[in-house]
C-alpha cells in the first residue's frame, strides 16, 4: 500500500474512530488485519468500507441481529503493517503515538474519522451553534491533545478537549463548521 494513497488515508481515519487493528501472532512474519464494526443503521457506510477494502476481504459484511451491527473484517497482510506501527504499542493496545505530531490528518481521514466517531456537539434542538465532537474516550488525555493541536495546526481550526463521562473528547467551535464540512463534504458517505 502506498504511503498517501486514498486506502491508506481511510484506515488512518477509521482506526482513529471505532476500527481496530491486530497483528497475527501465529505465523512466523508479521502480518495483521482491520476490524469494523458499526450499528444498524450505518449499513451503508459498511457497505461502503467492505467496498474500500474489497481487495483485501473475503466475506460480505456479517450483520448480528441480536446487537443489531454490521461487521467485516480484512485478510491478515503485510500492507497493514504501516498503520500498525503508527497505532500499536508493544502490548497492542491501540495508542496514537508521533506520526501525528509530525504528519497532517488528510481531508480524507478526517472524513472518515468523523463518520466512525463524530457527531454534533449538542443535538439540543433550541442550540443554534454548529459545534462538532469527535469521540476520542478510547485514547489518553496525551494522545487527544495530540490529534487537536494537530487539527489546530493543519486547518487552522479552533478545536479543544473536553471531557465526556470523565474521558476525553475533541470539540470542534462552531465558528469552523463551514471550514470543516468544505474539506470533508466531499468524502462523506
Amino acid at each position: 500500500m502506498v504511503y498517501k494513497d486514498k486506502l491508506f488515508q481511510i484506515s488512518i481515519g477509521v482506526l482513529l474512530g471505532d476500527c481496530s487493528i491486530q497483528k497475527n501472532t501465529h505465523k512466523s512474519q508479521m502480518k495483521y488485519r482491520l476490524k469494523f464494526l458499526q450499528g444498524g443503521k450505518h449499513k451503508e457506510y459498511i457497505t461502503h468500507l467492505h467496498q474500500e477494502y474489497k481487495e483485501y476481504v473475503v466475506s460480505p459484511p456479517f450483520y448480528n441481529l441480536k446487537r443489531n451491527t454490521y461487521s467485516f473484517q480484512t485478510i491478515f497482510h503485510l500492507d497493514f503493517k504501516v498503520q500498525a506501527d503508527i497505532f500499536l504499542n508493544i502490548y497492542n493496545k491501540k495508542i496514537i503515538g508521533e506520526y501525528f505530531m509530525k504528519n497532517d490528518i488528510s481531508p480524507v481521514s478526517l472524513a472518515y474519522w468523523f463518520m466512525d466517531d463524530g457527531g454534533l456537539l449538542s443535538y439540543n434542538k433550541d442550540y443554534v451553534r454548529k459545534g462538532l465532537v469527535f469521540n476520542t474516550q478510547g485514547f489518553t488525555l496525551q494522545e487527544v491533545e495530540t490529534l487537536s493541536q494537530n487539527l489546530n495546526k493543519t486547518y487552522n481550526l479552533d478545536t479543544w478537549v473536553k471531557e465526556n463521562k470523565k474521558k476525553p473528547i475533541i470539540a470542534v467551535s462552531g465558528k469552523n463548521y463551514n471550514r470543516i464540512r468544505y474539506l470533508i463534504y466531499p468524502h462523506i458517505i
